[in-house]
């Protein structure tokens, strides 16, 4: 009976070490088929598990690790998530071992397109494609590397050379031919206006206005005529807004402006320094300068924004200085994109003062630090491939300094942006 009683005892500490040992079959199994366990990763890839099928490429790496495919695709799930210098290292692991290996190369393209660094892919596309010239999709990524750096002859060519070579890319190469004919529009006219209505019967606030851009290698270039009335004042403003590109992950802005000074300020100019970083986050910093007939504005400056798959986010502080003490605004964006860059819809939000013009006209300094709140949407259509639509609504509450309550302003914006 004792005896039963030990046996008892013994059989559950038995049962759990058999459980808990080691499956040495299953990793024999593993280490002897990383063909198997390689065709696992990437199902569980595409089924959107990338961190599992991560792990699965790491095991695999770590007792085959010169298994060069799994390297690969190891470094492309990084660089799907934006972790661009990873990936990276991934691939010069590879290709320190072989400099020609022809998947490593285009992979190599496709991670310095993506991050934008059009040049530096450029180069690995030329490598890529001296290994392998007869492979239509390669000719396919070095157009959009060249579509990239405005070379829209380049990428043409290499169009037409992937259609020969495969018929089957005929779709995406329509498409590229596509956004080429759309850029190679290096001007676009724009005609806009917009209406406030101020309640606690306050005088309307209408503005119409007409910009062209120029789109140059260096970057964009805009002039604007801005037309306003109010209090049965018309005033006039000219601008010119310029984003010179300083390199791959730098560029600026700049603006200057001048008007008749009755309902705009003077003289405006502004700067801002804007920073790609990592993880498709941006950051920059600035500041406006507002010259009015009795006093001087400098509104410091600073965003941070994230592109999240076809998602863009930015939130944006303003800090304005002066005698009556420091006013602080903050300002917002949510912004949904529709299969093109030129089509979305955003949400638009922000308190504090806003550090808009047309809420400061004709006050004081101390009147500039009243408070406001808005929210609104925006939303911008492409038409056809040269016609766009776009327009706004907005409500803002706004102190005044003659009103005890906030004042509600219904803004209606509403234009046409045509290329050529």
């Amino acid at each position: 009976m004792q005896r039963n009683f030990s046996f008892f005892l013994i059989l559950p500490v038995i049962t759990i070490l058999f459980f808990a040992a080691p499956d040495h079959h299953a990793q024999a199994q593993q280490a002897e088929d990383p063909d198997a366990l390689f065709e696992q990763a990437r199902t569980v890839a595409s089924d959107g598990n990338l961190e599992e099928a991560r792990e699965l490429a790491l095991l695999i790496l770590s007792e085959f690790p010169e298994y060069h495919d799994v390297r690969i695709f190891y470094a492309r799930t990084l660089a799907w998530e934006q972790r661009f210098s990873d990936s990276r290292t991934q691939l010069q692991i590879v290709l320190r071992d072989e400099p020609e290996h022809p998947e490593a190369l285009s992979a190599r393209a496709d991670v310095e397109l993506w991050d934008g660094n059009f040049r530096a892919g450029l180069e690995y596309a030329n490598r890529s494609i001296a290994v392998r010239p007869d492979q239509a999709g390669l000719y396919v990524q070095r157009a959009r590397i060249l579509i990239g750096l405005n070379r829209f002859s380049a990428a043409l060519s290499d169009l037409d050379s992937a259609e020969n070579l495969d018929a089957e890319h005929s779709e995406r190469i329509q498409q590229l031919r596509n956004e080429i004919q759309q850029d190679q529009h290096r001007n676009i006219a724009v005609f806009g206006m917009s209406y406030d209505q101020f309640g606690d019967d306050l005088d309307p606030y209408q503005r119409m206005y007409g910009e062209y851009h120029r789109l140059t290698d260096y970057g964009p270039v805009i002039g604007r005529i801005s037309v306003v009335h109010r209090f049965d004042i018309t005033d006039w403003q000219a601008e010119i807004d310029s984003y010179p590109i300083l390199s791959s992950n730098w560029y600026a802005y700049l603006n200057a402006g001048l008007s008749g000074g009755e309902l705009f300020p003077e003289f405006r100019f502004g700067a801002e320094l804007y920073r790609s970083l990592p993880q498709t986050f941006e950051g920059s910093a600035g500041l406006r300068y507002l010259n009015f007939r009795d006093d001087d504005v400098i509104i410091v400056t600073a965003s941070i924004s994230k592109y999240w798959r076809s998602w863009f986010f930015t939130f944006q502080p303003f800090f304005t200085p002066g005698d009556a003490g420091v006013n602080t605004a903050f300002n917002g964006i949510a912004r949904k994109y529709f299969g093109d860059p030129l089509s979305y819809a955003s949400l638009v939000g922000g308190f504090g003062f806003s550090p808009d013009d047309r809420r400061i006209i004709d006050g004081t300094a101390a009147e500039r630090l009243l408070k406001s709140r808005y929210f609104g949407v925006d939303a911008n259509y492409l038409v056809r491939n040269r016609l766009q639509l776009f327009g706004e609504t907005k409500v803002t509450f706004q102190q005044f300094p003659f009103l005890t309550d906030y004042t509600r302003i219904i803004t209606l914006e509403t234009g046409i942006r045509y290329s050529f």
